[in-house]
């Protein structure tokens, strides 16, 4: 493509050639680092950022380049006006991508500053020229974000600002603030400066503010519970509490999920406040709305009351109360196998195994920290022999060598058993001793290097201690008979 780029004289074929070329290169560079961290060793995984980047910086370099030829064609008296402006078009796009790639470019991050930079000089040169341009609201958006990135709200709201100047009624310019208010949560949650930090969340609330309570028609039921999400991450409760009501309040007859949606958030906000009886209240209306139940984020409810009862059952001193917040945890886990019948096998998995297994062993933990242990030992019994069946289901006696069969999710939930399975065998003393050694092992075989190695390994330990000294005890016994 390069030799044709530079041996052809027709020079707007030889402009879109070079065109073609430029998005070769940054389409190669893009896919090499996205695809980076797949690569088995960290050397391997350097190797092919450092050529991802190159390869997306030669890219950059041809868009450039085809600019300049783009325009001095376009400066040309000679240039037709249909060619001009088949070259204005050519420009702009060569414009607005090079400009695009400095800002995707992370690696080396001591040249993150320089990129940024590149990025925002490339944009602003293109809503320059292109003021009302095909990508101009985009690339109003993106200069948004680079600014924010490169810690100057002012122009990170001035360039919005210039977005609805340009574009009064488009989508974009309607919701832009908002998006800014999103990045601003992001970019808030990597600063450890306090009064930096305690700056944009107030900049984060006042967005939000002005969207909430002056938005009016500008905004539909599903932005108010974005919004809502948003807050809570920033931990503005009263507003999330507001942005939830008002998605509430405008969703319509036909819009139940959004709604469902600022309930759950509604309650997620409770939770995170540890206003737990409230959340479960609120949680527990919802999954006894017929409509809100049917809806597609029920799922998430039950998810959240598994992990809200599982807080409050930790809380809980009374016996009867605490079995019931561990009772409303199975519960809400059996719901969700009813509503993952249709989901794949893995999933079902977690609902029908993993979750009750995680109900049982919380309970167990919190009996030991009151001390019923005898209450924690029959508890732990119920979590090994659910997981036990599990696995012995997945994971049958001498199939360790067919581990290649799982699918990453399968293996993923097997793994997670195995790190929870043996603990409790290990805890459950010197009978189980012998069982947690050998699931070690097979854990081991078939996870070598796996995520929970360190946790099963510490638990092989403590069955071993376990072991020994159950041996130990009548020897001990019978050397005592003969003093």
């Amino acid at each position: 493509m390069g030799a044709y780029v530079a041996a052809e004289k027709d020079v707007l074929r030889s402009v879109k050639a070079q065109m073609s070329l430029a998005d070769m290169y940054q389409k190669e560079g893009r896919e090499l680092l996205e695809t980076a961290a797949t690569n088995g060793t960290p050397e391997a995984v350097q190797a092919q950022l450092d050529k991802g980047t190159a390869q997306t910086v030669r890219g950059i370099k041809q868009f450039q380049s085809f600019a300049k030829r783009a325009g001095d064609m376009m400066a040309d008296k000679n240039t037709s006006a249909g060619d001009r402006k088949e070259y204005s078009g050519l420009r702009e796009k060569a414009l607005y991508l090079a400009a695009d790639n400095w800002g995707r470019l992370t690696r080396p991050e001591k040249n993150l500053p320089v990129y940024r930079e590149r990025s925002v000089a490339g944009f602003e040169q293109y809503v320059k020229e292109y003021p009302k341009g095909e990508l101009a609201k985009n690339a109003y958006i993106k200069l948004s974000m680079m600014y924010t990135l490169m810690n100057d709200l002012a122009k990170s709201k001035g360039a919005l600002e210039r977005l609805r100047k340009e574009f009064p009624d488009s989508d974009e310019a309607k919701k832009s603030m908002p998006r800014l208010a999103r990045s601003l949560v992001e970019y808030s949650k990597s600063l450890e400066d306090g009064d930096r930090k305690t700056m944009i969340v107030q900049e984060i609330a006042a967005i939000y503010t002005e969207m909430i309570r002056k938005g009016g028609t500008a905004y539909s039921a599903a932005d108010y519970a974005l919004a809502g999400e948003n807050l809570v991450e920033a931990r503005n409760w009263d507003l999330a509490d507001e942005a939830f009501d008002k998605a509430i309040a405008t969703a319509a007859t036909n819009q139940t999920a959004t709604a469902a949606r600022a309930r759950i958030g509604k309650a997620r906000s409770l939770y995170a406040q540890k206003h737990f009886g409230e959340a479960r209240e609120m949680l527990d209306a919802f999954m006894s709305d017929p409509k809100a139940s049917r809806s597609p984020v029920a799922t998430n409810a039950c998810e959240l009351i598994v992990e809200i009862a599982l807080r409050q059952g930790a809380e809980e001193r009374d016996s009867n109360l605490r079995m019931k917040h561990y009772g409303a945890a199975l519960a809400a886990a059996k719901k969700l196998r009813g509503y993952w019948a249709k989901e794949p096998v893995w999933k079902q998995d977690r609902a029908t195994f993993l979750m009750p297994a995680d109900v049982k062993i919380a309970q167990a933990d919190a009996e030991t920290a009151m001390g019923l242990d005898e209450e924690a030992r029959r508890t732990r019994s119920l979590a090994a022999a659910n997981l036990q069946s599990y696995l012995q289901t997945r994971v049958p006696e001498g199939d360790e060598g067919e581990n290649a069969r799982f699918s990453p999710e399968e293996r993923a939930n097997i793994e997670e058993a195995y790190s929870k399975f043996i603990p409790l065998l290990a805890k459950l003393g010197p009978e189980q001793a012998s069982k947690a050694l050998e699931a070690g092992a097979r854990y081991l075989q078939l996870f070598p290097d796996g995520e929970y190695k360190a946790t099963v390994q510490r638990a092989m330990n403590e069955a071993s201690a376990s072991a020994g000294k159950a041996a130990a005890a009548p020897a001990e016994k019978q050397d005592g008979g003969n003093l």
